[in-house]
C-alpha cells in the first residue's frame, strides 16, 4: 500500500517549528490559534452576522407594480425609444408601429365588404322572387294546374335561397367586424406608458412583427414598494389586511413602517407558509432595491398613524 505524501504546511506551521526546534510542546500538540500567535498573526475574526431578530420574518422586496405592454393587433415596431433602465412618465410614448400592413389590410377588407353587400342585396332579390313563385305554384298545383312536384321544387328553391341569404349576412358583419378591427389598427400607431415607471426589460427590437400574444416591454412602476414574506398558517388570523408591519433591513439599521395589503388564500407547498404582502412606506428620498433581503416584525407595530 502506497502512503500518501505529507499535506504541505503552511508558512505559519514552518516557521513555529524552527522555533519551537525539538523542545516540547511539538507542532502536532498546537491549535492553529496558537501557531499563529506564535509567529505574530491573529487568528481569523469571524464576520459580524446579524441575528435574526426573534419573532421576524425574512421577506423580500418587490416592485408595487409591473406591466408587460402589449399591442391589440399584429403590426411592426418601427422605435423603441427608451433603454432599459431608463425612467419614463405616465403618457410617454414608448413603441411606435407601423401602419402600412394595416392600412393594406383595411383597403382588402373594404372590397370584401362591398362583395359581401352585393352579394346580400342579390340574394334579397332573388328570395322575393323565389317567395312569389313558390306562392303562385301552390295555387296553380291546387287548381290542378302544375304538379305537386312542380310547387315542391319552388319551395325548396325558395328554402335555398333563404337559407344563402343568412349565410350572406352573416358575412357580411364578419365583413365589418373585420374592417372595424383594421381601423382602429390604423389609428394605433404607438404604446403609451399607463404610469410612471423605468422599464425592465424589451423583448423585441425594432423591425420586429408583434401581436397581442407577444409582449413589447416591461414597466416597473418605482412609487410603491412592497414586501413579501411568509407566516405558518396557525398564524394568519394575525396578519389580516390594514395590518401595520414593521420593516427591518438586514443590518438592523433601517427600518419602515408597512401595511399588509393581502393574504394569500392558501398554503405554498414549497415552503409550507402562507404568503403576505404589505406596502412599505418609503420616504421620497428612499429607495430599496427589488429583490433585498429584510426583516418583517409585526409584534411592536403600532396600528394607527
Amino acid at each position: 500500500m502506497v502512503e500518501a505524501p505529507p499535506r504541505r504546511r503552511g508558512w505559519p506551521w514552518c516557521l513555529a517549528t524552527a522555533l519551537l526546534g525539538c523542545g516540547s510542546p511539538t507542532p502536532a500538540d498546537l491549535t492553529l490559534a496558537e501557531v499563529q500567535a506564535l509567529v505574530g498573526e491573529a487568528a481569523p475574526a469571524s464576520p459580524r452576522v446579524e441575528p435574526t431578530p426573534a419573532r421576524a420574518r425574512i421577506g423580500v422586496v418587490l416592485a408595487g407594480r409591473s406591466v408587460d405592454l402589449r399591442v391589440r393587433f399584429e403590426a411592426q415596431v418601427l422605435e423603441l425609444p427608451f433603454v432599459v433602465g431608463q425612467e419614463v412618465r405616465e403618457g410617454d410614448i414608448v413603441a411606435r408601429l407601423d401602419p402600412r400592413r394595416a392600412a393594406e389590410e383595411l383597403e382588402m377588407s373594404r372590397a370584401d365588404l362591398e362583395a359581401a353587400r352585393a352579394r346580400r342585396a342579390e340574394l334579397a332579390v332573388s328570395l322575393e322572387d323565389a317567395e312569389r313563385e313558390a306562392t303562385e305554384a301552390t295555387l296553380l298545383q291546387s287548381d290542378g294546374v302544375v304538379s305537386r312536384s312542380t310547387a315542391a321544387d319552388a319551395q325548396a328553391e325558395r328554402k335555398k335561397l333563404e337559407s344563402a341569404l343568412r349565410g350572406a349576412v352573416a358575412q357580411l358583419g364578419r365583413a365589418k367586424i373585420r374592417s372595424t378591427q383594421l381601423r382602429r389598427q390604423l389609428e394605433e400607431r404607438s404604446l403609451a406608458a399607463p404610469f410612471a415607471g423605468v422599464v425592465v426589460q424589451r423583448y423585441v427590437d425594432p423591425g420586429a412583427t408583434v401581436d397581442s400574444r407577444v409582449p413589447v416591454l416591461r414597466l416597473l412602476d418605482r412609487s410603491t414598494t412592497r414586501v413579501r414574506f411568509g407566516v405558518e398558517p396557525t398564524e394568519t388570523g394575525r396578519w389580516q389586511a390594514g395590518r401595520f408591519v414593521r420593516v427591518r433591513s438586514a443590518d438592523g439599521g433601517r427600518q419602515w413602517r408597512a401595511t399588509v395589503t393581502a393574504v394569500m388564500p392558501e398554503v405554498d407547498p414549497t415552503t409550507g407558509e402562507v404568503i403576505v404582502d404589505a406596502e412599505i412606506e418609503m420616504p421620497d428620498d428612499t429607495t430599496l432595491a427589488h429583490g433585498t433581503a429584510v426583516y418583517v416584525d409585526g409584534e411592536h407595530a403600532k396600528d394607527e398613524r
